[in-house]
């Protein structure tokens, strides 16, 4: 479908965690035949072949702080001058922040391109919760499975896949009362970062 368009296109797939953006992406990836850019699997193979980016990130990592925005906004932009993002990209888990958004859109703007579409994914706080909650990685290869949604692959897996956050109970009346810290954090840093990025 690329062949129709007249200039690059590049999506960015905006949600709260859990909302879908990673299986959206897919989705339009397949279908416009542009490559999907996800944030996390720019982590993951930064870390994994040990680059200065992935070095300095898992400084960060290992003490539990966030990665500042210049070392997430370098790594992306490594990964959107290969060649097969020519085209056009989807981009999956980035931008988050005003910074990384502004900063995208100068280094497209600056090979004569844009921003093209910016699809919001609104998921009520329930389904979050339960998607989320129920979410398991693999240890080896980092591969997301779900214990509802994908019980047969966690199934051949089940020696290593493990927990990507905890559930428990609480007495808290919020949504977050039944689930994990790690979840109400992350749903309020996009509350805070990049929700007010989506409404600008």
């Amino acid at each position: 479908m690329t062949k129709f368009l007249s200039q690059p296109l590049f999506v960015v797939m905006l949600g709260a965690p859990g909302a879908g953006k990673g299986t959206q992406a897919r989705m339009l990836s397949e279908t416009l035949a542009l490559p999907q850019v996800s944030s996390g699997d720019i982590f993951r193979e930064n870390l994994k072949n040990e680059t200065s980016l992935g070095l300095l990130a898992k400084q960060y990592m290992d003490r539990g702080a966030l990665v500042p925005d210049d070392v997430t906004i370098n790594m992306v932009m490594q990964r959107l001058r290969r060649p097969d993002c020519g085209r056009g990209a989807i981009l999956d888990g980035f931008p988050r922040t005003l910074a990384q958004a502004d900063a995208l859109d100068r280094a497209l703007s600056d090979q004569g391109s844009r921003i093209g579409r910016v699809p919001l994914l609104e998921v009520s706080d329930e389904a979050v919760i339960e998607r989320l909650a129920g979410r398991r990685v693999c240890r080896d290869c980092q591969a997301m499975y779900h214990i509802a949604f994908s019980p047969r692959r966690l199934r051949g897996s089940a020696t290593n896949a493990v927990a990507s956050c905890t559930a428990g109970p609480t007495t808290s009346p919020t949504p977050f009362g039944t689930v994990c810290s790690s979840i109400t954090s992350r749903r309020l840093r996009w509350w805070v970062t990049t929700l007010p990025m989506a409404c600008s």
